[in-house]
């Protein structure tokens, strides 16, 4: 089975369509959230889709800044909870390309350590987005048994 380890159905103006293709070739993917909206809505539609359509749950570093400590620990909940219906924990990671404000940037990371922290518990393998952070990235990644 060929699979797309990496898209963004959600993202897509006509992923009906994407998806009548990948189950026309036999083609899997695994979609992944980006935030708690997005988390819900790709759970939802691999529960649909199963056999075709994968989940990967988490929290791109361009949301992670926009969290309250509250939602944080809500979502980073969330995820533990349906930790057995997904593939990986993703898309998470650092992006110093888009996000240059140094409070941003440490909110940011708090957020990745968390969920890398969440991953190693659960022993779940991670989906990482990095951009202008991979030295600093490569250098986390190796903090952690995953």
């Amino acid at each position: 089975m060929l699979v797309d380890v990496h898209c963004h159905l959600h993202l897509m103006r006509k992923h009906r369509e994407a998806l009548e293709k990948l189950k026309a070739e036999k083609i899997g993917c695994i979609t992944h959230g980006l935030d708690p909206s997005s988390n819900r809505y790709v759970l939802e539609l691999c529960k649909k889709e199963r056999g075709v359509v994968y989940p990967s749950i988490g929290i791109h570093p361009r949301y992670a800044v926009n969290l309250s400590e509250e939602e944080l620990e809500k979502e980073l909940a969330f995820i533990e909870e349906n930790s057995k219906k997904i593939i990986c924990i993703g898309e998470i990671g650092l992006d110093y390309y888009r996000i240059t404000d140094k409070d941003n940037r440490r909110k940011e990371k708090e957020v990745f350590l968390k969920l890398l922290e969440l991953a190693e518990k659960l022993e779940k393998p991670i989906s990482v987005h990095s951009r202008g952070a991979e030295e600093e990235v490569i250098e986390t990644l190796g903090s952690y048994d995953l």
